[in-house]
Formats: C-alpha cells, sequence, structure tokens
C-alpha cells in the first residue's frame, strides 16, 4: 500500500515560525500601517502562509486557558534521552504528527513568549530626559545603569519585567548597562536598534545618519524591518554607521577613549578635515560658527578642545589653521582663509 510523506519541509518550517512572529507583531497593538501592508503582501505570497497564521490563532486561543507556568514546561525541550530514539527512526519515517507538534509548540512558544509579552509586560518605569545646548548630563536608572547624554539630547526610558528599552529621540548618549541575563538593554536609535544585557557603549543619532561605539562588552546591531533585518555583532573598540547606504554599514575599528571623550568634556580631533570639525563643534556652540567655502574645508587638524568653554575653541584654531575669526555686528563668526 503507498503511503504519502507528510512531513514538514524546512520551508514550511520556516513559514510557520514566520507566521507566528506576524501574528505576535498584528496582535501587539504596535503594527504600523506599514507593517499592515507588508503582512498583506506576506500573506498574498503564498495560500499556505494564510493557513499558517489561521492555524496559530486556534494555538493562541488555546493558550489563553492555560496558567503561564505550565504553558512554559509545555514549552520546554524533550529530554536529552529521548533525542536518540527519534533521530533513529530517520527523518523521513517521522509522522506528520510529531514534526506539526513540534512545529507547533515553536509556535506557541513563539507566541507565548513574544505575543503574551505585549499583554502581559506591564511598564514598571517611563521617563524622558533632555539636555540643551552645550549641557551633558548623567541619569542614574532603577536598574542600575547610568546614561551620560551629550549635548541636545532627548531620549525616553521604558523599564519592563521583560525588557529595557531607550529612545534616543535626537542626540547622543553613552550607556553604561547593569547585567541583567533576564532582561536585555536596547536603544533605538531610529536608523536601528542596539541590543546588550550589560557593558558600555555610545550611540549617536542625527537626522539622517546613527553611528554606534562599543567601549566594552559587546553589542547586537540591527536594522531594517523586523521580518527582514539586518544584524551585526559588534565587540570593544568597534563602530559602526547607518545611514549612508541601504542596509548597515561595516563595522570598522575606532579608538573608544577619543570617540567618547565628551563625556569627559573634551573633544579630540586626529587629523580631521576642518569641515568636519567645524560641525562637531557647533554641536556646542549657541551660534553655529561658519566657515568660507573652498579648499579651506578639507584643511586637515588635530587638537584637544574643551567643549565646556566651546568659545576657547575659536581661539585656538588660529593657531591650528591656516583661518583668520571675522565677528560680525550680528554675531555669526566666520573662518575664513587667512
Amino acid at each position: 500500500m503507498r503511503h504519502t510523506d507528510h512531513s514538514l519541509g524546512p520551508g514550511d518550517a520556516q513559514a510557520q515560525e514566520l507566521a507566528a512572529r506576524w501574528f505576535a507583531r498584528m496582535h501587539s497593538g504596535e503594527a504600523t500601517r506599514e507593517d499592515r501592508q507588508a503582512f498583506e503582501a506576506w500573506l498574498t505570497q503564498d495560500p499556505e502562509h494564510g493557513r499558517h497564521y489561521r492555524n496559530l490563532g486556534v494555538f493562541w486561543d488555546a493558550t489563553l486557558d492555560i496558567p503561564e507556568d505550565r504553558l512554559r514546561s509545555l514549552m520546554a525541550p524533550p529530554p536529552a534521552a529521548s533525542i536518540p530514539a527519534m533521530a533513529a527512526t530517520g527523518r523521513s519515517q517521522l509522522s506528520r504528527r510529531l514534526f506539526m507538534g513540534l512545529a507547533g509548540g515553536c509556535a506557541l512558544a513563539l507566541i507565548a513568549t513574544a505575543g503574551r509579552s505585549f499583554w502581559r509586560d506591564p511598564v514598571r518605569y517611563q521617563a524622558e530626559f533632555a539636555t540643551a545646548q552645550g549641557e551633558r548630563r548623567q541619569i542614574s536608572l532603577p536598574d542600575g545603569s547610568l546614561i551620560d547624554l551629550n549635548t541636545a539630547t532627548r531620549l525616553t526610558v521604558k523599564l519592563q519585567d521583560s525588557r529595557r528599552e531607550v529612545l534616543l529621540h535626537q542626540g547622543e548618549a553613552l550607556f553604561t548597562v547593569s547585567s541583567d541575563p533576564q532582561r536585555s538593554f536596547v536603544v533605538d536609535g531610529g536608523l536601528g536598534t542596539v541590543s546588550v544585557i550589560g557593558t558600555r557603549f555610545n550611540v549617536r543619532r542625527e537626522p539622517a545618519q546613527m553611528q554606534v561605539v562599543v567601549e566594552s562588552g559587546s553589542v547586537r546591531v540591527r536594522s531594517g524591518h523586523w521580518w527582514n533585518a539586518q544584524t551585526h555583532d559588534l565587540v570593544a573598540g568597534q563602530g559602526i554607521g547607518l545611514g549612508d547606504g541601504p542596509g548597515l554599514g561595516v563595522p570598522y575599528a575606532v579608538n573608544a577613549s577619543n570617540a567618547l571623550a565628551w563625556q569627559r568634556g573634551k573633544i579630540i580631533f586626529e587629523n580631521q578635515p576642518l569641515a568636519q570639525a567645524v560641525k562637531e563643534v557647533n554641536r556646542y556652540l549657541e551660534r553655529p560658527l561658519l566657515l568660507e567655502p573652498g579648499d579651506l574645508a578639507q584643511y586637515r587638524i588635530a587638537g584637544v578642545f574643551d567643549i565646556d568653554r566651546p568659545e576657547s575653541i575659536l581661539d585656538a584654531l588660529p593657531l591650528i589653521a591656516p583661518v583668520a575669526i571675522q565677528r560680525s555686528p550680528t554675531g555669526t563668526v566666520l573662518l575664513r582663509a587667512r
């Protein structure tokens, strides 16, 4: 008698896992219009996508009647002693029921951990912090983490039972994260996110760019929509940029001490084009410094400057570059070639 093989192939398993992620996202209350459009596109790609999604609705309804501790025990991996016996039967001989059970378990686990957390993960602490132009500030969070805010920075902190989140609206901040293996620490910089458990790293957000520098430990940088995101793992002494092109940039070596000198009240320039140095200095000045157009922009400078006394930077520039300071009656300051 002929038997039909109903085993769940890798493609089906992947589709079911993605269906679980879509289910959690669409029931989170946080789905955006772009999410919904992408979800509809995913559904129309293959009729099986809709079937997997509908099945998860049945799974989800069932989990609502199961105590959370019982659900977690059901999602636990099988005893190690049972694995050889399963493997001995051969993959092609495993029944569709077994594969569906395993896949269904994965889907339930995804929904239980991702979906339930949206409903049952209360916010324990939430606050917004900001600094004015030229101001720096350090804040201490209830979990023991520290955040140093650089000039003109605004961010929102939200601490929950399962995760710790910071939304960096603008500016730059140094994060010294208290280790907590049960709660990741995630910084959203607009163009991407940085996820850690416990480390020290810097995130800078500008209108169209984002930079991450790791001083100690390691972080995971993620960019793109959650269903097709790109990730890079960075370790101490590495940085990465986002926004200069599609997706994530390429990790690069960086002198973290110099990059984070602002936290010590300094700016360090090493062979920096004058145009770039002026842009950096302007972050701390009440009135932006203007640079005369021309070759002067590419002249390279080096030096250590005190950002707590930004006007002293103007006094120092003519000593290290062929420039003159021209002040107008309105208070505008122009750097011109001399």
